[in-house]
């Protein structure tokens, strides 16, 4: 039976919806949230592990309360630190802890894990096609609309 055609559009938010809802799942386990796991991974990516909260505003493009309310819950569950710039007192920082730290690495595993599974039924060579394709997407919706090809 062939599959009746949906926009591309619909089936990418019906696959975004899923994985939020199963990467919140998953993440109960540990009382946390996919916001509040990204905010930890970039954290440990970060220059000494620590960040302004205007940098995750800007990163994460939410708003200054959002930030301070998953900050605020990190902090509270010993997964981050909040202090001053000790260059500018009005400046706001979070620093990743040890156990933050920790967390990422139980994220790392789950993430691949999750990867693993979301691609299960492609062959390799799908899987590369699938990256390649996906790749372009997100490039073209990241580009210039007024660019144009010559």
């Amino acid at each position: 039976m062939a599959q009746e055609y949906q926009p591309c559009g619909v089936i990418f938010k019906q696959i975004g919806g899923a994985l939020l809802k199963n990467a919140n799942n998953n993440l109960k386990k540990d009382n946390l949230t996919h916001s509040q796991m990204c905010l930890l991974l970039k954290l440990e990516k970060s220059n000494d592990r620590e960040m302004t909260f205007k940098q995750i505003e800007k990163e994460f493009h939410i708003a200054q309360a959002t930030v301070a309310g998953i900050i605020s819950r990190l902090a509270q569950k010993g997964f981050v630190q909040t202090f001053v710039s000790p260059f500018d007192k009005r400046v706001k920082m979070v620093r990743i802890t040890q156990s933050g730290l920790q967390q990422c690495e139980k994220a790392k595993d789950r993430i691949e894990n999750a990867e693993q599974f979301l691609v299960s039924r492609l062959s390799e060579d799908e899987r590369k096609e699938l990256f390649r394709l996906l790749t372009i997407v997100n490039e073209t919706l990241h580009s210039d609309p007024e660019e144009k090809d010559d």
